[in-house]
């Protein structure tokens, strides 16, 4: 008998620690997809992406199978993060009438991909304040489509927030009115985060075996919202953006008519934070966070790779700088942390109040940061 996940329109946290529990336990050979997926909430496509990860890492042989799919669905498919994901890295795609598509799949897909020419044509605007970009590995080698590197360099900071960033917000706010009213320093340090970011990935979660495809991406996109919104699609940060609606509505100086928020998020399937800097993957899960955590402190580094270390730190900088949101999913820790809870001292980042529950593993590391848009009434006259 073959063991099957079924895949829905809607996936929520809980639904997705199911499923990871599954994948931990079981032999999965079935993957079921449904043709249309719906919105994902805050933050839940890279945990999805995580996911799919960990499911054919750990289950070889899986299978796709969507019900009822022709030419116009493969097309379409090869363009959607979700199902790019999910059909690139299984070894057959099939319907319930048992035709096998992959081949045809993969020839959409690597015909889309090749496409990607520049940051301008990998674009994809969704209602003109979205962005999505994804990059597969089809020779063993990393790259983000030229996005971070300059021939087989890594692009500097000042190179990247000269000629990537403008790139990729614009793309992805060119028509949020808050974006475009704020000032060009508090831009170039989100660009900053960004890279930050960016090279974390770049530098802690390379793995070029030919067993384990590929995957990194990032998502770039504004966010406004009412208060109805933030009861009822954002119930795990609801408390941080009341917090946030409650600030700004108390300092006169800046714009209420709703809550704008920026989200940049970035994932990868590597081998996750705490074994990438230690020498073993065999720890508690009480080790686990105090790797993890450690991560944030200036000057830590993977055992593989040299960098500054000094990227997660200047993030949580710019967190506390900008009263925001990190969320963190690597191994089995989970962490919503926002700007109140950030303690800097010197070279140190300590973490007031966090809630230390340990959660089913899952492969890769998954950053989500969330920047209210606080607009000031004066910069609109100017």
């Amino acid at each position: 008998m073959n063991n099957s996940i079924h895949f829905p329109k809607e996936i929520t946290f809980s639904k997705v620690e199911e499923f990871l529990k599954d994948i931990n336990t079981k032999e999965i050979n079935e993957l079921s997809i449904v043709k249309n997926l719906g919105n994902y909430k805050f933050s839940m496509l890279p945990i999805i992406l995580q996911m799919i990860s960990t499911l054919y890492i750990k289950n070889k042989h899986i299978k796709v199978v969507i019900n009822e799919i022709g030419d116009d669905d493969l097309i379409r498919f090869s363009k959607n993060l979700v199902y790019l994901s999910t059909v690139m890295r299984s070894n057959l795609l099939v319907d319930r009438q048992e035709k096998e598509y992959q081949k045809q799949y993969i020839t959409y897909a690597k015909e889309y991909l090749d496409s990607m020419k520049d940051i301008n044509r990998i674009s994809q605007t969704y209602k003109g304040i979205g962005v999505s970009f994804i990059c597969f590995d089809w020779s063993n080698q990393y790259s983000y489509i030229d996005t971070l590197y300059n021939f087989d360099k890594l692009i500097t900071k000042e190179e990247f927030k000269k000629f990537i960033a403008p790139e990729i917000f614009s793309n992805s706010m060119s028509k949020a009115n808050s974006w475009q009213s704020l000032k060009e320093d508090i831009k170039n340090d989100f660009a900053s985060i960004l890279y930050e970011l960016f090279e974390n990935t770049e530098l802690h979660a390379r793995d070029n075996s030919p067993l384990i495809k590929s995957m990194r991406g990032f998502l770039v996109k504004e966010l406004l919202l009412n208060k109805n919104e933030i009861l009822d699609k954002y119930d795990e940060i609801k408390e941080y953006l009341v917090q946030i609606e409650t600030f700004k509505n108390e300092n006169s100086k800046y714009i209420s008519e709703s809550l704008n928020l920026l989200e940049m998020t970035i994932f990868d399937n590597g081998k996750g934070l705490a074994e990438s800097i230690s020498k073993t993957d065999n720890f508690s899960f009480e080790e686990e966070l105090k790797l993890v955590t450690k991560c944030f402190n200036k000057h830590v580094t993977s055992t593989e790779n040299e960098s500054r270390g000094v990227g997660l730190y200047e993030v949580m900088e710019m967190i506390v700088k900008y009263k925001g949101l990190f969320i963190l999913r690597t191994g089995r820790t989970h962490l919503i942390i926002d700007y109140k809870q950030i303690e800097i001292s010197g070279s140190q980042i300590n973490f007031k109040n966090i809630i230390k529950k340990e959660y089913q593993p899952i492969i890769g590391t998954s950053y989500t940061i969330i920047l209210p848009l606080l607009i000031q009434k004066d910069s609109l006259n100017a």
